[in-house]
């Protein structure tokens, strides 16, 4: 099953009703841990120059293009935000929720990150080379 919400605040499902036409489920609202009074800087400017390198070779991927993104400032929005935006599979988006640390959960984002950009460059590389040699393309 898969479950998508906007909402204003993080929460927990504690379980499901399907006695109805339409699925119902009890909540539980969770409280971000707080914020460090001010957060690494390396780690603001990491995941910048991280999110920014991913998410132009994702692009690129799709033959589109992005002069990158302005990331939220305070920290829990931005871990939010390049966490949505992940093409990873669900149980990694999973664990990135589970995260109630923002920081833990940037970090983690971040780790994802770097484990994906070799292949991405590579496929990147392999795609460029496609779409610009062989029979035909300078005609």
């Amino acid at each position: 099953m898969n479950l998508f919400s906007i909402g204003e605040q993080r929460f927990r499902i504690i379980a499901v009703n399907t006695t109805s036409p339409y699925l119902r489920g009890e909540v539980e609202l969770l409280d971000q841990s707080p914020v460090a009074a001010a957060p690494p800087p390396q780690l603001i400017a990491r995941s910048r120059q991280l999110f920014d390198e991913y998410l132009r070779t994702h692009m690129a991927l799709g033959g589109q293009w992005t002069r990158g993104v302005d990331l939220p400032p305070e920290l829990a929005e931005a871990a939010d935000y390049i966490a949505t935006r992940l093409d990873v599979p669900a149980p990694q988006k999973q664990q990135l929720l589970e995260q109630l640390s923002p920081e833990a959960r940037l970090a983690h984002a971040l780790e994802i990150i770097a484990g994906e950009l070799p292949d991405m460059r590579t496929r990147l590389e392999a795609y460029q080379r496609q779409k610009t040699s062989g029979f035909g393309v300078l005609n």
